[in-house]
């Protein structure tokens, strides 16, 4: 039960999500994903805040798979396999790498900003200059989060890219595309989309799609 008194939103296909996501991290080598049940929800966390759910995508926290609530029942458990699999990729597997590429451009400076903050105190006895290095960690985190966020498309993209292997890329491609459809005929799907991949530094849909169609003329 939510703190509001309501009752978790189920669907009938929550066992087949469920058994199929399992299915889906043995076949990536990703065997310890204890995943045993799916939570509908219209967002997820991101550190103090929360950001709402993109259409195309699906998060693991703790022992449960988190599915857009907006999404629930327009797709059938099979069109949702491609769409989980890159998921189960970038969060389980390649994130990993796009995550150390973030701390080298953000917690590195940040580390040196404070290093010598420290020095400038207890060597130089200059407090004022020690101020204006730490207020230059505000900027160093905005930059180095811009410049991370690249990474974390790439990332991302390569897990659509070795996810369409398993389960088809035209396949994968035609979910893809239904969801776009749905978007643009719904301005508020479509705002909430937006919004949440900004904040989460994925691609877009057509991004996705042109990255699939991509590797379907290169294998052309």
């Amino acid at each position: 039960m939510s703190p509001l008194g309501r009752p978790p939103l189920t669907s009938p296909d929550d066992p087949r999500l469920v058994e199929m996501a399992v299915t889906l991290g043995q076949q990536l080598d990703i065997p310890k994903l204890n995943v045993r049940g799916v939570r509908w929800s219209n967002i997820v966390p991101l550190g103090r805040s929360a950001v709402p759910i993109p259409s195309d995508w699906c998060f693991f926290l703790f022992h449960a798979i988190v599915m857009p609530a907006r999404m629930m029942s327009k797709l059938t458990p099979e069109e949702w396999r491609p769409l989980i699999a890159s998921s189960i990729l970038y969060q389980k597997q390649l994130r990993r790498s796009a995550d150390r590429r973030q701390a080298l451009y953000i917690v590195f400076p940040t580390f040196l900003a404070l290093l010598s903050s420290a020095i400038i105190v207890g060597i130089l006895k200059i407090y004022w200059a020690s101020l204006i290095v730490l207020l230059l960690i505000i900027p160093l985190l905005v930059v180095g989060n811009r410049l991370s966020r690249p990474y974390l498309k790439k990332a991302m993209l390569e897990a659509d890219t070795k996810a369409s292997a398993l389960a088809g890329r035209e396949s994968f491609l035609e979910v893809l595309r239904k969801i776009d459809t749905m978007r643009q005929g719904d301005a508020e799907m479509s705002k909430a989309d937006e919004r949440s991949r900004r904040r989460l530094a994925l691609p877009s849909l057509v991004e996705r799609v042109d990255n699939l169609q991509g590797i379907l003329s290169n294998a052309a």
